[in-house]
Order: C-alpha cells, then structure tokens, then sequence
C-alpha cells in the first residue's frame, strides 16, 4: 500500500490533545487511520495500561478497516491484524453501536433487549400522534402527515442529549428546514406550544416503547452514560471513523472512554472538503 508524504506526515504527527483528518471520500483518511494505529503504538505507548481504540459507524466499515489492516506494509512496523491484536498494546476495533450496547446492558434490568425497527418506531410514533391529538388545543402540526418530521425531531432531542422541556424550549434549532413534498413546518420556534407539544410527544412516545419492551438506540445513547467505565475500559489513544455521523451522545460516550495524558490523543476523521490535520492543542 503506497502513501504520499501528506499522507506519511498526518501518519507520523506527534499526538497531542485533539486531532482532526478532514478529505472528501477517496483522499485516503481511513488509510491514514489504519496505518497511524502501529505508529502510536511503536512511539506513544509508554505504559503497559496504554490501549486504542478505533471506532468506526457501522459493520460494514468495520469489516473494511480489517480488511485494510491485511495490507498494510509500514516500513518500521510490519505488523497485520493477527499481530496487531496479540501485541501487548491492546488495541480495540469496535461499532458505536456496540459500544454503546455495552454499557447500555451494564445497567439495564431487563433479561432481552429487542431494538426497535424503523418500522415499529414510526408505527409507534403514529399511535402517540394519534393519542396527543385526542387531546384539546394540541397544535396543528402533531398530525399523522408529519409522522417522519416528527420521529425525526424526537430523535434529534434524544441525540442532543436535551434533557427537559425547558431546555428544548431555549435550544437553538438549525437545521430543520421545510420539505416541499410533504409541507413538513418550517422552523420550530422557541418558547412556543409546538415545541411544548412535541415534547410531550416524545414522552408518550417513549412510553409506548417501553411498554412493547422495545429499545430505541438514541435513548440507549442518552441511558448508556450513566453506566460507569472502568480504568481498564479507557485508552490512551482514540480514533474516530466518519466522526460527522456520531451524535452529541456517542462522542460523550467515547470522551467517557478517554485517558487523559501528556501524550495521548483522539483522533477525528469525518468527510470534508480537503485533506489536513488540526491539533487542537497547539492552535491555543
């Protein structure tokens, strides 16, 4: 596998606080990744408790990281995925998801979790529409028509970790913009009965699912940080692949899972527009 000397540099750069990898697909980020976990761990992993991790979105991605790691050919570390992973620095290629399942089963009761569908979420979401709108004075836009819209909003909270509907009220909302197709709202506005309504949508919706004994992972997120993580369960250095698709609530999970150090570093690759490294650091 053949690297550039853009790409040898972001390999080899000293880790020191935050770090930022940013290219448009194809410029070579996730080889960068790969090929930066033996260099950390030739020349920045002192103690026998330093450990890495490499997160990646989704299975997929996993899969093709490991596949990477079968050829990766580093002149002063020729080490593949079987050495990698029987060398005395732990290092640790995991989903989000199943990080996050983790420490979601550490404090959960129950015996079985099934995670909702999208098809059981939005069934779901249309029953709460349906009971809230029973109600007098509910505002136009918990209607059925909006069933998406709303799934979609209730989902944003979670992930925002937004935990009242004081908070809701106050929050900036950016982002949300009209769909022509379905003539979804506008613009959320603060302090208003729409927001009220929608949260108390997502409270009934909330409860719906845990009658059904089902589990939605934008709650899981926000329940899974209260588990605690233990020493052993923190590393030293951390890697983030298509770190745009987290949410406020899984990079709260891995900042969680992060070991403070003079020399220690998480590493954040999302899709950009061109290919360069920041660290957060040395730009104070």
């Amino acid at each position: 596998m053949q690297l550039n000397l853009e790409q040898k540099k972001l390999i080899q750069m000293e880790p020191a606080g935050h770090c930022l990898i940013k290219g448009v697909a194809g410029s070579g980020k996730t080889t960068v990744a790969v090929h930066r976990i033996p260099y950390l761990m030739d020349h920045y992993c002192y103690e026998k408790e330093d450990q890495i991790l490499l997160v990646t979105f989704n299975k997929t991605l996993l899969n093709y990281i490991k596949y990477l790691y079968d050829k990766v050919e580093n002149p002063e570390s020729q080490l593949g995925m079987a050495e990698i992973m029987n060398q005395e620095v732990k290092v640790d290629i995991r989903t989000i998801d199943s990080i996050v399942f983790k420490y979601y089963r550490r404090i959960c009761s129950r015996d079985e979790i099934k995670i909702a569908s999208n098809t059981e979420k939005y069934r779901l979401m249309s029953k709460a529409i349906h009971l809230l709108g029973e109600r007098e004075n509910t505002p136009k836009v918990i209607h059925q028509k909006n069933t998406r819209f709303l799934l979609d909003e209730v989902e944003w909270i979670d992930a925002c970790l937004i935990d009242t509907l004081e908070d809701y009220q106050q929050v900036d909302r950016i982002g949300r913009a009209s769909n022509m197709m379905e003539k979804t709202p506008q613009k959320l506005l603060k302090n208003s009965e729409v927001r009220r309504a929608i949260y108390e949508l997502k409270e009934l919706y909330q409860q719906l699912l845990e009658k059904e004994g089902l589990a939605d992972f934008r709650q899981m997120n926000r329940e899974a940080l209260k588990a605690p993580v233990k020493k052993e369960e923190t590393y030293t250095h951390i890697i983030i692949d298509e770190s745009q698709d987290l949410t406020k609530a899984q990079l709260e999970m891995i900042k969680r899972m992060h070991r403070p150090k003079q020399y220690a570093s998480i590493t954040f690759k999302p899709e950009g527009q061109s290919l360069w490294f920041m660290d957060e650091e040395r730009r104070k």
